[in-house]
């Protein structure tokens, strides 16, 4: 028996095409429209801590 909190599953952006032609350009696009701040900011803020609560990406310093 399972108890089920949360079922969490990959936004797709870099999942590789299912008969292999390419790779998927939608995560380098994404990245071309932002600038290196964004992203430091984003980690900093979305990544502080995991699903399960624990410690994720180090405080800035």
């Amino acid at each position: 028996m399972v108890d089920v909190q949360r079922v969490s599953d990959s936004c797709g952006f870099s999942v590789p095409l299912m008969d292999v032609r390419g790779d998927r350009d939608l995560l380098d696009r994404y990245h071309e429209r932002h600038d290196p701040a964004y992203f430091d900011d984003m980690w900093h803020h979305r990544n502080a801590a995991s699903i399960d609560g624990l410690p994720g990406y180090p405080p800035s310093s």
